[in-house]
């Protein structure tokens, strides 16, 4: 999966989805996010076992899929890296392992 996405779109679906995300799950892999490209649209999926919240971001100029993919990864890490970022961000998962980065000079 490879895909670029502006930081004010990710924020936003961040926000969205992790209102449903537990943070003391009872199963760890709940405290994350799935991040889906394909087609035309990207999506981020929050649940807590019981209820879901899916926010779908349709490719534009501020979000292109360069390469189809699927990752979960969890939230408050991915969060709190996003933040700290500017601009085009562009997630990249390599070898199952998400590789966070931007494309500002």
């Amino acid at each position: 999966m490879k895909l670029k996405i502006d930081k004010l779109l990710l924020d936003n679906a961040i926000e969205r989805v992790s209102k449903s995300v537990d943070a003391n799950p009872f199963l760890p892999v709940m405290k994350g996010i799935l991040i889906q490209a394909e087609d035309n649209k990207i999506t981020l999926i929050g649940s807590n076992g019981e209820t879901s919240i899916k926010h779908e971001i349709e490719t534009s100029i501020d979000a292109q899929i360069e390469l189809p993919g699927i990752v979960l990864v969890e939230l408050s890490l991915f969060k709190n890296i996003i933040k700290k970022l500017d601009g085009e961000i562009v997630l990249e998962v390599v070898n199952n392992i998400l590789k966070i980065s931007t494309n500002n000079e």
